[in-house]
């Protein structure tokens, strides 16, 4: 198992009105969240989620995070009401925070085939929910697939997975996608096709 990873951003006390703002920000546009962690008399200190053990948060890895984080935690206290409250289960905190961000896939593939239907009409798009139901939507980028994205943990990557055999969507319901997912903090990954 790997070592524990915390990486912190320091930045001038002098800063911090700024920083607070570029983070409120960020957290309702970025894919790796920045989090306010604590401050000293010098320094205010940022993390993210996306980057603390590299986004890995299995039982194992937060269990040999959270003597780190009393450490770092008796360093620099929490002086703020929005930043990461830490105690004995600083790790589950923080993962409370990332939202169990994980991979899904949103797979274009076809219904069974009907004599005499135009292949367009079979198309269906299958968004895979790991311990969950999966969701299907006939239509690409239907306001249904959106709330459904809409609903991924922040810091999620989706990757469309096409069908060379399918006609693709268009580049215009790509974008779409792409930039309703960038406003989420979801990452949008198109997977090569064969």
């Amino acid at each position: 198992m790997q070592s524990p990873i915390i990486p912190l951003y320091f930045y001038r006390h002098s800063e911090k009105a700024d920083i607070m703002k570029i983070i409120e920000k960020e957290s309702s546009l970025s894919s790796s969240i920045p989090i306010y962690f604590g401050e000293t008399d010098e320094f205010v200190v940022v993390t993210s989620p996306a980057f603390v053990n590299g986004g890995l948060f299995t039982p194992e890895a937060r269990h040999a995070l959270r003597p780190m984080w009393k450490v770092l935690r008796n360093l620099i206290p929490k002086r703020e009401k929005t930043g990461v409250d830490v105690d004995d289960l600083a790790a589950d905190t923080l993962t409370g925070v990332a939202g169990w961000a994980e991979d899904y896939h949103l797979v274009q593939t076809q219904v069974t085939y009907t004599p005499g239907a135009k292949v367009e009409s079979l198309t269906i798009y299958v968004l895979d929910l790991p311990k969950h139901r999966t969701q299907s939507f006939n239509t690409f980028d239907s306001k249904d697939m959106e709330e459904a994205i809409g609903k991924l943990p922040r810091g999620s990557v989706l990757h469309y997975d096409g069908n060379a055999l399918m006609k693709s969507p268009s580049q215009a319901q790509m974008q779409t996608l792409t930039s309703f997912c960038k406003k989420k903090g979801i990452s949008f990954i198109v997977s090569p096709t064969n």
